[in-house]
């Protein structure tokens, strides 16, 4: 089981890791600064959207102001919750040595996959996959 984690949205809601259960959880641990994070949020957001009731999704901000992420989360134009974590402490506690890090949750919470570095579609694809949602 994964650590369970609360932090806050951009909406200024409470998303606690714990109540997405039950679906497959993708939590992105990225930063605004970060060339390949830039690079990889829009395929998430094709894959968040593509996918809108077979995958949870989470961007989890490693350290940054709120005014920092909502500038970049509104120039990328991105609908996923972005959480913010600015003392880093989830990434610390998720030990990401890396921006951009995924982590690949199956519905019943158990770390599937961990991946560092930016993600190709082709990776992508390949970790929803074996999480068992169809790259149709």
């Amino acid at each position: 089981m994964v650590a369970d984690f609360s932090l806050t949205d951009l909406s200024g809601s409470e998303i606690r890791l714990e109540d997405l259960k039950g679906k497959p959880i993708l939590i992105n641990f990225w930063a605004s600064w970060c060339v390949p994070c830039r690079e990889e949020m829009p395929l998430l957001e094709k894959y968040f959207k593509k996918y809108p009731l077979g995958i949870q999704m989470v961007a989890v901000n490693d350290g940054e102001s709120e005014a920092v992420v909502r500038a970049f989360a509104d120039e990328l134009d991105l609908s996923f919750p972005i959480l913010l974590d600015p003392q880093s402490e989830i990434s610390r506690q998720y030990n990401v040595l890396g921006l951009p890090s995924t982590f690949f949750i199956d519905e019943g919470g158990i770390l599937k996959f961990q991946h560092t570095g930016i993600l190709t579609e082709e990776q992508l694809l390949k970790y929803l996959n074996e999480l068992g949602i169809p790259s149709s």
